[in-house]
C-alpha cells in the first residue's frame, strides 16, 4: 500500500473516531448531567454581564480575572469564550456547556497530532482511541468549568512547540497559548512557567533553539500573560485595582485561593502527606469521590488501563534511552518534563481532584498509550484484544453514562441537582416575591443560592446589579425586594402574601397543606399559598413522592 493511501487511510479512520466521541459528547448536552455546577452558573452570570454591560457582575470592566466569589475567584478566559455563543444561541444550559464540548474535542485532536508527530501514527491512533471516549476526558467535556480548559490549551501550545523545533514561528505561536493557561485555571502559574523553563534549558544547551528564538519567544509569553501576572502581583502586595481603557487588573480583598498551595499551608509536611495520598488515590487507585467528577467505579482512565500506564513508563523510558537523534529525543524529554510538572503540581495543590490535576490526564494518556504500543510490538493478537476490551468499556460506560449515571443525580446526595430542579419550578411561578433558602448546600451556603437563582430565572444583569427595575421585558420590584434568600424559619408566614417560597425540607411544618401547595424535591420543597396558585401544578409529576 503507498503512503499516500496508508496516510488517507489513516485520516479516515481518525475521523471516524472523532465524528462518533463528538456526536456523544453533543448527546443530551445540557440534559445529562441534569444538574448545574455552581461555578458554571458564575461564569454564565459574569458572560452574560460582559456581553450586555461590559462588565463582571460586580462592574468590574473586562476584568482580566473574575472576582466571581469574592473569597474565591475564577479564570477568566471561559467567560469570554461563552459570550459569542451566548450571543447567536442565546443563554441555556446548551450553550453554557457547548463550548467547553468543542474545546476538549480540539485539545483530543491536538493530542493526537502530537502523539504521531512524535511517536508515530500507529501510537497516534492508539492516543485517540483511548482518549475518544475516557471517563476523564467524556466527564470533564460535558461540565462548563474554567479549570478544565486548561489541559486543551497546554496540549495545544505543546504541539506547536514540539513543532516549532523544526518551524521556529510556531514556536511563538505555541508561546500565545502557553500563556493564554494563564487565564485558564490558577494551577498553571506555577506549573507553566515551571515547564517552560525547563524545556528552555533543554533545547538551548542541546541546540534545537538559539538564544534569539528563545528570547523572542519569552516576549510573546511575557506580552500576552502580563495582564494576568501584574494582578497576581497587586493581589500578592495588596495593591490597589488598576483600571485601563481596555481591560482592568482587580485587587480582590477577601481573597483565600493562595491557602491551596502547599508553601503557604499552616503544616506544610502534614498538607504534603494528605496531597500525596490524594494524587495516588485518583492516578493509581482511580478513585472518584464526587459524583460530578464522572461515574465512580470507572475511575478517570478505566482501573484496568493502570497496568498499561505502568508498562508504557518503563517503554517511554526505554525508547528516550536508546534514541540517538537529538531532534527526535527532545520530542520525548518535552513529554517528560510535561508529565513531571503536571505530576509535581498534584503534590503540590491542596488535596488535588480530578479538576486540579488535570494536566496531568493527557500525560497519563500518553504513557498508556505507550504500554499498548508496546504489546503491539510484541504480539499483534494481545493488542488486538486490548483494542477490543476498551472499545467495549467505552460502550458500557456510554451507556451507563446516559442512564444509571444520569439518574443518580436524582438522588438525596445530589444537593446541587435537586435545588436546581427546585428553582426551575419556581421560575415558572411570577409573585411579588421569592423566599430562597440561603440552605443549598449548607445551612449558610447564600451566595450558591443567589447564584444559582440568577441563572436559572435568567435574570437581566442590569436588574441583578440593581440598575433597573426591568428584566426579561417585564418590570418587576427591585432586586432585593422580589428576591430575599432567607430562611423559612426567619420568616413570618403569610398564606395572603404573593410569594413563593423554596425551603428546606425541615421547614415543612410552618407551611398548612390546608393553605399552601407544597411540591417536593427531595432535601428542598417549592412551596406557593393556594390563593395565587390556583391548583395549576407545574412542577414534576409525582415528585412529591421521590
Amino acid at each position: 500500500m503507498s503512503l499516500a493511501r496508508k496516510n488517507k487511510y489513516e485520516y479516515f479512520i481518525a475521523g471516524i473516531i472523532i465524528l462518533l466521541a463528538c456526536f456523544f459528547r453533543v448527546f443530551r448536552l445540557g440534559i445529562v448531567p441534569g444538574a448545574i455546577n455552581q461555578d458554571s452558573a458564575m461564569s454564565a452570570i459574569d458572560a452574560k454581564a460582559l456581553l450586555t454591560l461590559g462588565t463582571d457582575h460586580f462592574g468590574i470592566k473586562w476584568p482580566v480575572h473574575m472576582k466571581a466569589w469574592g473569597y474565591g475567584q475564577q479564570s477568566a478566559l471561559l467567560d469570554y469564550i461563552l459570550i459569542p455563543f451566548f450571543k447567536v444561541g442565546g443563554i441555556s444550559d446548551f450553550t453554557l456547556h457547548l463550548p467547553m464540548v468543542l474545546i476538549s474535542m480540539i485539545g483530543m485532536i491536538f493530542l493526537y497530532l502530537t502523539a504521531r508527530d512524535l511517536f508515530g501514527k500507529r501510537v497516534g491512533l492508539i492516543v485517540l482511541i483511548i482518549t475518544s471516549f475516557n471517563p476523564w476526558h467524556f466527564a470533564q467535556s460535558r461540565w462548563a468549568l474554567d479549570a478544565n480548559l486548561f489541559p486543551h490549551v497546554f496540549m495545544i501550545g505543546f504541539y506547536f512547540l514540539q513543532k516549532g523545533l523544526r518551524k521556529s514561528r510556531y514556536l511563538y505561536i505555541s508561546m500565545i497559548f502557553f500563556a493564554l493557561c494563564h487565564y485558564s485555571y490558577g494551577i498553571s502559574l506555577y506549573t507553566v512557567p515551571v515547564f517552560l523553563l525547563i524545556s528552555g534549558g533543554w533545547l538551548l544547551i542541546n541546540k534545537q533553539i538559539k538564544w534569539k528564538q528563545l528570547l523572542l519567544s519569552a516576549a510573546v509569553y511575557a506580552g500576552v500573560s502580563l495582564p494576568l501576572f501584574i494582578t497576581m502581583f497587586i493581589n500578592t502586595f495588596k495593591l490597589q485595582t488598576i483600571e485601563t481603557p481596555i481591560i482592568t487588573m482587580p485587587y480582590f480583598a477577601e481573597s483565600v485561593r493562595s491557602q491551596d498551595i502547599l508553601f503557604f499551608a499552616d503544616n506544610k509536611w502534614e498538607q504534603l502527606i494528605i496531597n500525596s495520598k490524594a494524587v495516588i488515590n485518583l492516578i493509581l487507585r482511580q478513585k472518584l469521590d464526587i459524583l460530578w467528577d464522572g461515574i465512580p467505579q470507572y475511575g478517570t482512565m478505566f482501573l484496568c488501563m493502570i497496568p498499561f500506564f505502568a508498562l508504557g513508563i518503563y517503554a517511554f523510558i526505554a525508547v528516550l534511552r536508546r534514541e540517538k537523534d537529538i531532534g527526535k529525543k527532545s520530542g520525548y524529554v518535552l513529554v517528560s518534563i510535561y508529565a513531571l510538572v503536571a505530576l509535581f503540581s498534584g503534590f503540590i495543590t491542596k488535596e488535588v481532584n480530578v479538576n486540579r490535576i488535570n494536566l496531568f490526564h493527557y500525560a497519563q494518556i500518553i504513557f498508556i498509550a505507550f504500554g499498548i504500543y508496546w504489546i503491539y510490538q510484541h504480539s499483534k493478537w494481545a493488542y488486538g484484544a486490548v483494542i477490543g476490551l476498551l472499545t467495549l468499556l467505552s460502550v458500557i460506560y456510554v451507556r451507563e453514562y446516559f442512564t444509571d449515571y444520569a439518574e443518580s443525580f436524582d438522588s438525596w446526595e445530589t444537593f446541587s441537582y435537586n435545588f436546581t430542579q427546585a428553582l426551575r419550578d419556581t421560575a415558572q411561578h411570577e409573585c411579588e416575591v421569592y423566599y430562597i433558602t440561603p440552605g443549598s448546600q449548607t445551612q449558610s451556603s447564600i451566595d450558591v443560592s443567589e447564584i444559582d437563582t440568577v441563572y436559572i430565572h435568567d435574570l437581566d444583569s442590569a436588574y441583578f446589579m440593581e440598575k433597573t427595575n426591568w428584566s426579561g421585558g417585564k418590570e418587576l420590584n427591585p432586586y432585593c425586594e422580589q428576591y430575599q434568600y432567607v430562611r423559612a424559619s426567619d420568616l413570618e408566614i403569610n398564606a395572603e402574601l404573593d410569594a413563593v417560597y423554596l425551603i428546606n425540607m425541615e421547614d415543612i411544618p410552618l407551611f398548612s397543606e390546608e393553605l399552601f401547595h407544597i411540591e417536593q424535591y427531595k432535601q428542598f420543597c417549592v412551596v406557593i399559598p393556594l390563593k395565587y396558585y390556583g391548583g395549576k401544578n407545574l412542577g414534576r409529576e409525582n415528585s412529591s413522592n421521590n
